[in-house]
């Protein structure tokens, strides 16, 4: 009886050794699976293209949980569909789902400032989605997520935390906690940190017309308009530079 158990045994053993090489060949390993989801992130202009890449990263993390670098672009993946997208309700479905994945990357590694920047910003776009006014609550979580980025590196995101600071001054009503002189101190500091980086200067470009500084405003946006593509971020600059000339248009109009 053992004889045959042990021979049964023997060669289940060997039928396993050979299906196996032929199953994991038929299986992208961590390598391909990373290069893939990169070259689909970098063209997420497609936004088809940036939820393949979402999922990719997603397959990426079942291979390795511990991959931080992914999770945190599966929050900036759902910040980038979010930003895109036209409809308020899907701003706010896309934002939701990058501020659980930017806190599934702090439960990961909570010492990397990736995770706490994207789920305030992906927090500060939902609110913008569903109004200022009713999303008040989520301005004090925002900016202590963005303190702990400061903490972290202050550079982070091409200084996100004095741009996405900015933003939240600007944006708020000064009665409930926006500060305009705050406001242009945090978009001047992040062009510091970052002069390549057009969104820094879009920003504030939109401050100054806001404030009727039609001057200044045009200055930042010919320096967007002739400004070249920053490699990393080129689907970006398209798109601000799209914003860019938006904006140029309402000065003309005034």
């Amino acid at each position: 009886m053992n004889k045959n158990i042990s021979f049964v045994g023997l060669i289940v053993a060997g039928l396993l050794l050979l299906s196996g090489p032929a199953v994991a060949e038929n299986q992208p390993g961590l390598k391909e699976l990373k290069q893939k989801a990169d070259a689909l992130w970098a063209e997420r202009g497609d936004l088809n293209k940036a939820q393949e890449a979402i999922n990719t990263y997603k397959e990426v993390l079942k291979q390795k949980p511990d991959d931080i670098g992914a999770a945190v672009l599966v929050s900036h993946g759902y910040w980038w569909i979010g930003k895109n997208s036209t409809e308020n309700k899907d701003k706010m479905v896309f934002h939701d789902q990058g501020v659980v994945a930017a806190q599934q990357a702090i439960q990961m590694n909570d010492k990397e400032p990736g995770g706490h920047y994207w789920l305030a910003v992906n927090w500060a776009e939902y609110g913008k989605a569903k109004g200022i006014l009713k999303s008040l609550f989520l301005i004090k979580p925002i900016q202590q997520e963005l303190n702990k980025v400061k903490e972290r590196d202050e550079k982070y995101f091409k200084g996100g935390f004095y741009r996405v600071n900015g933003k939240v001054y600007c944006e708020v009503p000064g009665l409930l906690g926006g500060d305009r002189k705050k406001c242009y101190e945090y978009y001047r500091k992040s062009i510091e940190i970052a002069p390549e980086h057009l969104v820094n200067h879009l920003f504030l470009a939109e401050a100054y017309f806001e404030d009727k500084d039609k001057e200044k405003a045009r200055e930042e946006i010919n320096f967007i308009l002739n400004a070249p593509l920053e490699p990393d971020f080129m689907p970006d600059d398209r798109l601000y530079k799209r914003q860019t000339e938006d904006l140029l248009k309402k000065i003309n109009k005034k």
